[in-house]
C-alpha cells in the first residue's frame, strides 16, 4: 500500500471525515508532529493500489469528493506514519505520536488549518434537515449506496424484531399514537407503525434510504438528519424506537439523550441490536469483515453494546429510565450466494470495507466464511440470530 496523496475537507456542512490526526512532513518545519496531533489541520490520505502516485483508487476518491475533500498536498509519502482506515482512504497520524495522542486524534471531529488563525473548529450542530454533521456525514453516504437491496434483502428479514419493538412501546394500543422511527432505514418498521394506525416519522443518516421509506409510507414524515442532533421540537412523539441505529452514532449518549428529549412525558423509548455474538451465527460475517482489513477497525464493533448491562447503563445515563427487555431470534435466509452477497454488502460498514480490500478479496472471504451455513439449494441459511431490546421511559 503506497499512501498517494493528501486530501484536506474544506465542507463545513459535512466535516466529519477529517477526524484530527495532526500534521504530516510538509508542516513539520513550522512546529513538531507530536504537538500538532489533533490540534491542527485534518488529514485524509487516500491509498493507491500500486507505487503509482497518479493512480488512486477511483471509489475512494470520488468517497472523499463527496465529503467536500481537496487534494491538499499531492504526492507525499508517509512512511513512517501510522494508518487508520476509514472510507476507502486513511486517516494519517505522525509515528511519533503516542497512544494517547492517538486516542485523542481519532475523536477530534472537524478541525482544519487556517491561515494565520491556528486551528479552529467548524460549526456547531444544528438539528437542522439535510446539515449532516457527527455520524451522519460518513454513515449517510455509505448506507446509501445499495439503500434499493437493505431495504429488499437484509431490512425486510428484521420485521419479527420490529414488530417486537412496537409492542414495547404500545403502537397499536391506542389511535394516532406518535411514533418515531430513529434510524429508520428504508422504512421496514415505519410501516408496520403505519398498519396498526400510528402517526409516523422517521429519521436516517442516508437520503436514499429516507426516499424509500417516503415511498412506503406515503403520510409519513420522513428527515434526513443525525441522531445526535434530531430535528424535532421537544416532547413530540408518545412512541419512540431505536432499531439498530444507536450503534453507529458518534456520541451514543447524546444520541439517546435526543431520543429522551423529542419523547413526551410518560412515553416509552425501545433501542435494540444485537444480542451477544455467541447467539448470532452472523458473527461469522462479521468476522470476515474484520480478518480481511490490512489493520483491525478502531471502536467496539456490532456487539459493542450487547454485553450485559451495558446499553442498559448508557440508558440511564441519558436520563432515562429502564422499565424492562426483550429478545427476539432471526433467522437470516438468501436463496443464492448472489442475493447474500448483495444483501451483507448493502450495509454501511460492508461498503467502508469493500472500498479498503476491494470487492473481489471481499466477496471471496463472506463467502468462505458461510460455507458451513450453505443448503442443499445452494442459498444461505444463518438460524440465530438473537436481537435484544430495551424499553425505558422518559417519565412522567
Amino acid at each position: 500500500m503506497s499512501a498517494s496523496g493528501v486530501w484536506m475537507n474544506e465542507n463545513a456542512r459535512c466535516d466529519h471525515l477529517s477526524v484530527g490526526c495532526g500534521l504530516g512532513p510538509a508542516h513539520s518545519r513550522r512546529r513538531p508532529a507530536a504537538r500538532s496531533v489533533g490540534t491542527s489541520c485534518a488529514h485524509v490520505v487516500w491509498a493507491s493500489s500500486t507505487n503509482d502516485a497518479t493512480a488512486p483508487d477511483p471509489r475512494a476518491v470520488a468517497s472523499l469528493r463527496a465529503y467536500g475533500c481537496r487534494p491538499s498536498i499531492p504526492r507525499i509519502n508517509y512512511r513512517s506514519a501510522r494508518y487508520w482506515p476509514v472510507m476507502g482512504g486513511w486517516i494519517v497520524a505522525p509515528a511519533c505520536a503516542t497512544p494517547r495522542r492517538e486516542e485523542h486524534a481519532r475523536r477530534v471531529v472537524g478541525r482544519r488549518r487556517v491561515k494565520g488563525q491556528g486551528s479552529r473548529v467548524l460549526n456547531k450542530k444544528t438539528p437542522r434537515e439535510g446539515l449532516c454533521m457527527g455520524s451522519a456525514g460518513v454513515q449517510g453516504e455509505l448506507w446509501g449506496r445499495a439503500a434499493d437491496d437493505w431495504a429488499s434483502l437484509q431490512e425486510a428479514q428484521h420485521a419479527p424484531f420490529f414488530e417486537a419493538m412496537l409492542d414495547a412501546v404500545g403502537v397499536g394500543v391506542g389511535d394516532d399514537v406518535r411514533f418515531l422511527d430513529a434510524g429508520c432505514g428504508g422504512g421496514g418498521a415505519s410501516v408496520l407503525a403505519d398498519s396498526r394506525g400510528a402517526v409516523v416519522s422517521g429519521l436516517d443518516a442516508s437520503a436514499p434510504l429516507i426516499d424509500i421509506a417516503r415511498d412506503r409510507v406515503s403520510g409519513g414524515d420522513f428527515r434526513v438528519g443525525d441522531l445526535e442532533a434530531l430535528p424535532f421540537a421537544d416532547g413530540s412523539f408518545d412512541a419512540v424506537i431505536a432499531a439498530n441505529s444507536i450503534q453507529y452514532a458518534e456520541d451514543r449518549v447524546a444520541a439517546l439523550r435526543e431520543l429522551a428529549r423529542v419523547s413526551a412525558p410518560g412515553a416509552r423509548v425501545a433501542v435494540g441490536l444485537f444480542g451477544s455474538s455467541d447467539r448470532v451465527d452472523f458473527r461469522v460475517v462479521f468476522d470476515a469483515f474484520r480478518e480481511s482489513l490490512p489493520e483491525p477497525p478502531s471502536g467496539d464493533g456490532p456487539f459493542g453494546l450487547s454485553g450485559e448491562g451495558v446499553l442498559e447503563g448508557l440508558v440511564e445515563q441519558a436520563g432515562l429510565k429502564v422499565l424492562d427487555s426483550g429478545e427476539v431470534d432471526l433467522p437470516f435466509v438468501y436463496e443464492d450466494t448472489e442475493m447474500f452477497w448483495r444483501g451483507v454488502i448493502s450495509g454501511g460498514p460492508p461498503q467502508a470495507t469493500k472500498d479498503i480490500v476491494g470487492e473481489s478479496v471481499l466477496k471471496e472471504a463472506l463467502l468462505d466464511a458461510v460455507v458451513p451455513y450453505m443448503t442443499d439449494t445452494g442459498g444461505v441459511r444463518l438460524d440465530h440470530n438473537v436481537f435484544r431490546y430495551i424499553t425505558a421511559t422518559t417519565g412522567s
